[in-house]
C-alpha cells in the first residue's frame, strides 16, 4: 500500500459571535481557513485518486466532484446524511479484500477509537499498490469536545 498523508498545520478563528454552537460550527466548516486549505490540498492530490475509490467517512460526498479520474466512488459513513452513502463503520469495512484502488478519508480518523484497526481495514480493502489519502486535524479546537482520538498527546 502506498500512503499519502495530508499533514499541514491549519490555523483558523472561532465561530461568529452571538450564534449558537451548532450555527458557529456550521459557519466555521463552510467558510473556515482550515476548510479552504484542506480542500486546496485535496484538489492538488485529486488526480491521484483513480479506479475504484472508497471515500471513508463521507457523510455527504462533499469531494466527489474533485475525483474526475475515479471509475466509481463508493462512500461510507457511520452516520450518513444522503441515501447514496452506505452506513458502515471503519472498524468493519463491508467490502472484499483488495477491492479498491484508492481510499480517501478526510477529517474522520479522529472519531475512531481503534485507529490501528481502522487502518488495517483500509489496508485490507486496498489493492496491492493502492493509495490511501487521509487527513486528521492537528491543532483544531473545533473537534476538541467530540474527538475520540487526538494525535498531539
Amino acid at each position: 500500500m502506498k500512503e499519502c498523508v495530508l499533514a499541514r498545520l491549519f490555523i483558523h478563528g472561532k465561530g461568529l459571535s452571538g450564534s449558537t454552537k451548532k450555527e458557529s460550527m456550521k459557519s466555521f466548516y463552510s467558510r473556515s481557513l482550515h476548510r479552504e486549505l484542506l480542500e486546496k490540498e485535496i484538489r492538488s492530490l485529486a488526480s491521484m485518486v483513480t479506479g475504484m475509490v472508497l471515500d471513508a467517512g463521507s457523510k455527504n460526498r462533499r469531494y466527489d466532484s474533485y475525483f474526475t479520474n475515479a471509475d466509481k466512488i463508493t462512500a461510507i459513513d457511520i452516520n450518513p446524511q444522503r441515501e447514496d452513502v452506505l452506513k458502515a463503520d471503519l472498524l468493519s469495512v463491508p467490502f472484499a479484500d483488495s477491492f479498491f484502488d484508492t481510499v480517501v478519508s478526510f477529517e474522520t480518523l479522529e472519531y475512531v477509537l481503534d485507529t490501528k484497526k481502522a487502518i488495517h481495514q483500509v489496508a485490507r480493502v486496498l489493492k496491492k499498490d493502492g493509495l490511501f489519502i487521509f487527513s486528521v486535524p492537528f491543532l483544531d479546537p473545533v473537534h476538541g469536545d467530540i474527538d475520540s482520538v487526538r494525535y498531539t498527546s
